[in-house]
């Protein structure tokens, strides 16, 4: 009797630490194995004039303080990751979305899934502008977000990005944004306007490697993961394009962790899955970095 007694009373104390953020035993098993890989990763570099975080305050978000965020959302039970394509796309750029959607596939583990194509005669003319400085014209990221994306979320979907060949600006008195994020309504979408012309060989994996980043950066806000300072990490602020190009293509610890335990992957499969995958792209760097990861998570 005093044995069940117990067994109770451990549950219930387990319990009220999930409900009060406080890491439960396979919480705690999951970020020490994957923090085993500390060692493959950098300190944040001193910022220069012009980056992000001389700009921009951050104060970082721990996995126990994300563990605590996400424990107060509702659970969703859609698992498909939809990728809308909104604009006009060249023959390399379709190559790239194709890619993209099989690295997020990869990334986060989820069935990935292309929406129709949106023309940009779908966008009317309150939501673009021409930029004041260099005339470019752009479309306003926060319609996309809630006007098109947000409106037309499919029911089984987990996710959805827009992916878009426009430039973007998400407020009048910005420049320009390189993509963007609504950590409560899971859509996001991101320009690769900026990111070079890939017909042009010498561009082609700049260009890759640029959408990459921005693709996965902006899911990982579309899953309430905040911007890193723990580490150099992809899911740290770019301001731009210069600082988008140092970043890594990969998660730090903590970020990955948050990954993890959200969307239940096994990181041991998942740094095997993308070992693959770079390998197959030929980035020969990347996939020994992640060959290092699976050999300590295992």
């Amino acid at each position: 009797m005093v044995k069940k007694i117990s067994n109770l009373l451990i549950t219930i104390i387990f319990a009220a630490q999930a409900a009060y953020g406080q890491l439960t035993n396979s919480d705690n098993v999951l970020y020490e194995k994957i923090r085993k890989t500390a060692y493959l990763h950098v300190p944040v570099p001193k910022p220069g004039y012009r980056d992000w975080l001389t700009l921009h305050k951050e104060t970082g978000q721990s996995f126990k303080q994300y563990s605590v965020l996400a424990r107060k959302t509702k659970k969703n039970t859609a698992n498909i990751f939809y990728i809308q394509p909104i604009g006009k796309f060249n023959d390399k750029q379709q190559e790239i979305l194709q890619l993209t959607g099989k690295y997020l596939n990869i990334f986060y583990q989820l069935p990935v899934r292309f929406l129709p194509l949106i023309s940009p005669q779908e966008i009317p003319a309150h939501a673009r502008r021409k930029n004041p400085h260099t005339k470019q014209p752009q479309v306003l990221s926060t319609y996309l977000l809630s006007e098109v994306l947000k409106k037309n979320f499919p029911k089984d979907a987990a996710l959805v990005i827009g992916f878009t060949s426009e430039d973007l600006y998400p407020a009048p008195q910005w420049n320009f944004v390189f993509g963007q994020a609504s950590l409560s309504d899971k859509v996001g979408v991101w320009s690769m306007s900026r990111f070079g012309d890939p017909s042009l060989t010498a561009n082609y994996n700049l260009c890759l490697l640029r959408t990459f980043k921005t693709a996965t950066h902006e899911t990982g806000h579309m899953l309430g993961i905040y911007h890193c300072i723990a580490y150099h990490c992809n899911m740290g602020g770019s301001n731009h394009l210069q600082e988008l190009d140092k970043k890594p293509v990969w998660f730090c610890p903590e970020c990955l962790t948050k990954i993890c335990w959200k969307q239940d992957i096994d990181p041991a499969k998942r740094y095997k899955d993308l070992e693959r995958f770079w390998w197959a792209q030929k980035f020969r760097g990347f996939k020994k970095f992640y060959r290092k990861a699976s050999k300590i998570v295992r």
